[in-house]
């Protein structure tokens, strides 16, 4: 049997609402034409859209071993994997995504940003450190996120160096400007701290965290 006639099958199944019967011809597809990662990635597909997503998992992975792991291919893993707990692993994949593709640096990003939720800070710091020497848009986000390492490291004036590099690479973005008040009102330089608060302000009126954060410094305000 030819497994495009397994496939067109499975498409027309998948428009009826089929997905079961949809997915036994894609699984069929597979079955005819092992390691191909086309046919893989109809399976993992429709196994996430149907929430199996332990088979989506398997069926991406397959993919990928077989050649079909491209940048999507790979974040569409990491998604999964994020979405249903499996923080460690998506950690793992996007380090491999990384690697394939050194010249993406959103990989390197996200990676750092996974290992930062999992309280890896070294780690993160590790995976964020290539993507600071790429050119590129995603530069004010990655020295945001370095900041942030760096201040959890203890590192205060480390996490203003990297705010002031975002803020070179993205004069407009408020939530720099917060992130630099939160570090100055976290070294007592109240004074900075409002002053980047009002900044942020003034980028994006209504950023509601700066307001409540400037009430909340003229409310301490000692008299």
């Amino acid at each position: 049997t030819n497994p495009d006639v397994a496939i067109a099958t499975g498409v027309a199944m998948e428009q009826l609402g089929r997905f079961a019967d949809a997915l036994a011809q894609y699984d069929r597809a597979v079955q005819l034409a092992p390691h191909d990662p086309k046919n893989e990635l109809l399976v993992a597909h429709l196994a996430e859209k149907v929430g199996a997503f332990d088979r989506a998992r398997t069926a991406y992975q397959g993919a990928i071993a077989d050649g079909g792991g491209d940048v999507a291919t790979r974040v569409q893993l990491v998604d999964l994997l994020e979405r249903t707990g499996h923080l460690d692993d998506a950690g793992s994949a996007l380090a491999d995504a990384a690697k394939v593709f050194p010249e993406d640096p959103s990989l390197s990003v996200r990676g750092a940003q996974i290992q930062y939720r999992l309280k890896h800070y070294d780690a993160a710091i590790a995976a964020l450190k290539p993507a600071l020497a790429v050119p590129g848009d995603h530069l004010a986000r990655a020295h945001m996120l370095m900041a942030l390492l760096v201040y959890h490291q203890g590192d205060a004036p480390g996490a203003l160096r990297e705010l002031d590099e975002a803020i070179k690479a993205a004069p407009d973005m408020a939530e720099a400007y917060y992130q630099k008040g939160q570090v100055c009102e976290g070294m007592h330089n109240i004074d900075l701290a409002k002053s980047n608060y009002e900044k942020a302000l003034q980028l994006n009126p209504a950023y509601t965290d700066a307001i409540f954060a400037i009430r909340r410094l003229e409310a301490n305000k000692t008299p």
